[in-house]
């Protein structure tokens, strides 16, 4: 068992008082929070822009409900307005409102004009027509029956795209 009496180096440094440990957590909290507090004052987002993908004539994946650029244009609208909603402070500017094509240069202009923060750029994949299904199998493990599930695509549904 340890005995500070004992211990050569324990008689060598002095006992801290308590007080003393929490003048010094106290202080390295007040310095760590301003210097945190200053780098989020210098680097806060202030302005977003956010672009719809495609739009107008620029061709885009179709879905059996939808194509790419209308849900493109809808999440675009629909996560600026959430923005707004809850971050009062940063400036939302979108590349389109409405169904328009706008061609690459002129997006990249609206973003550097704008002098934005941050620039999100909303696409949609295109996915190969298929349908997924679940097919249930059995096997004895141990002298008891256990299901073995696995999964199987087929092609040429009307599952596909933007659904």
């Amino acid at each position: 068992m340890f005995n500070p009496k004992r211990s050569k180096l324990m008689k060598n440094i002095p006992l801290i008082r308590p007080n003393v440990i929490l003048i010094i957590f106290i202080s390295i909290s007040i310095v760590m929070t301003s210097s945190y507090q200053s780098f989020t004052q210098e680097y806060k987002i202030k302005t977003i822009v956010i672009d719809a993908g495609h739009g107008g004539k620029d061709g885009t994946t179709r879905g059996e409900y939808s194509t790419e650029k209308e849900v493109a244009l809808k999440t675009a609208l629909n996560l600026g307005a959430a923005i707004e909603a809850n971050l009062k402070d940063v400036k939302v500017i979108y590349t389109r409102t409405e169904d328009v094509f706008i061609p690459l240069y002129e997006r990249i202009t609206i973003a550097n004009d704008a002098k934005a923060d941050l620039f999100i750029s909303i696409h949609c994949n295109d996915l190969e027509p298929r349908r997924s299904t679940v097919i249930t199998g059995y096997k004895k493990v141990k002298g008891k029956r256990v299901a073995i599930k696995k999964t199987v695509y087929r092609k040429n549904t009307s599952t596909r795209g933007t659904e």
